[in-house]
This record gives structure tokens, C-alpha cells and sequence, in this order.
């Protein structure tokens, strides 16, 4: 019997919370927000730990982990403020440990990590500094 008393209630309970849920409709009057202006056209890459910034005068920026030269600024030290990295840049890819650049003469340029050969220059290597590995 009290059984029997405890399922009346419960599925009265969620007969109830049923129709609240379902009974409630959204106010449609909300103000329609339009999207932010965007000011400048700025690119911005992460990979395993690190990151880049890419302006739109081809400017590249980086900070993040380095500790396999993965930034390119030619040493493997980590920063946590964005330091410069090269010029003419037009576009930029951050793997895990490495990074690739396109620049805008088309030629690629790789950093980082190497153990699978993924700079694509040939060696095992890894490269703290940008290294040309293809152009064309």
C-alpha cells in the first residue's frame, strides 16, 4: 500500500514538472545584438602548447612553450609574452612541437620538433630557428 502511494506521487511529480517544462515559452522580445565590427584581419594558430599571431601586414608573433625551438625564434626558451618572430608572413600552421610558415614569396619554413621527419627537410633534426624546406 505505501508503495503504491509513493508511485502515485512520484509520477504525479513528474506529470507536474512535465508541464512546467514544456508549458513555458521563451519570450521572444529579446534585442537582436549585432555581430562585433571587425577592425583588422588577424590570424591567430595554436598548437601543442604554443601559439601564434599572424597581423596583417605579415608580422608574426609567437609565446608558448619552446622547448624543441617550436616558435622559431631560434633558441627553446618558453615566453608568456608574444615576441616577434619574422616578417612577410602569409600564413602559419602550429603542430604539435613544430610549425610551419608559408611567407609571401611562397616559400615554406619549419621549426620544432623533427624525430619523424615532419619539418620535411630531409633529417631527424629538430630546428629551433626557421629553416627553408621548400619554395615554389
Amino acid at each position: 500500500m505505501k508503495t503504491n502511494f509513493y508511485l502515485k506521487r512520484s509520477l504525479f511529480s513528474t506529470l507536474v514538472l512535465t508541464a512546467l517544462f514544456f508549458g513555458c515559452k521563451k519570450d521572444n522580445t529579446d534585442p537582436v545584438i549585432d555581430p562585433p565590427v571587425v577592425v583588422a584581419d588577424i590570424k591567430v594558430e595554436a598548437g601543442g602548447g604554443h601559439s601564434y599571431l599572424l597581423k596583417p601586414d605579415g608580422t608574426l608573433c609567437g609565446v608558448g612553450w619552446n622547448d624543441f625551438g617550436q616558435l622559431g625564434s631560434g633558441n627553446t626558451t618558453n615566453v608568456n609574452n608574444w615576441v616577434k618572430i619574422t616578417d612577410n608572413v602569409k600564413d602559419v600552421s602550429a603542430g604539435y612541437q613544430y610549425s610551419l610558415i608559408l611567407k609571401k614569396d611562397n616559400t615554406v619554413w619549419a621549426t620544432g620538433i623533427n624525430s619523424d621527419g615532419q619539418l620535411g627537410d630531409g633529417t631527424k633534426v629538430n630546428q629551433p630557428k626557421l629553416i627553408q624546406v621548400a619554395s615554389g
